[in-house]
């Protein structure tokens, strides 16, 4: 509440966090990972990283209605533009980081595949959330918002 000013705007972000889960979880079922205390650190760091890109996308939103007078789907619209190529950086580097680990090389790996995977199948998945559902959910909730008052 304290950095959107409203209820709803928080919620939008809370919605996505079982949508990246989605990914993870197609990802273990294809690399046969059991649910283990690796997968639920990589779960924990997961909802940080996919949290930080929609408040991003979010916050650039509410600051372009603001400052330059936009409505909300064109300053949604807007947003996305601008800020594409950084959440496709974050998650790209973040991805080609772990396959070293998902792949299973070095000491270890054991422990640090399931964390991995769980990472490298949120991101996946949390890249086209970040872009695509949460500018819709964002304007849908706006409006429903908007309506009840």
């Amino acid at each position: 509440y304290l950095q959107f000013h409203s209820f709803w705007q928080p919620f939008v972000i809370l919605l996505k966090i079982p949508l990246d889960f989605i990914g993870v979880f197609i990802a273990l079922l294809l690399t046969r990972q059991a649910l283990n205390l690796s997968v639920a650190i990589g779960l924990l760091t997961l909802v940080g990283v996919a949290v930080n890109n929609a408040i991003v996308l979010i916050d650039l939103a509410n600051k372009l209605q603001e400052t330059e007078k936009m409505l909300p789907r064109e300053a949604l619209l807007e947003a996305v533009h601008i800020r594409t190529r950084p959440i496709l950086m974050t998650g790209l580097t973040t991805i080609f980081g772990l396959l070293p680990a998902a792949i299973g090389m070095g000491i270890g790996s054991e422990i640090h595949q399931p964390f991995a995977i769980t990472i490298i199948g949120g991101m996946i998945t949390g890249i086209f959330f970040s872009l695509n559902v949460v500018p819709a959910l964002y304007e849908g909730i706006g409006k429903l918002a908007a309506k009840i008052g």
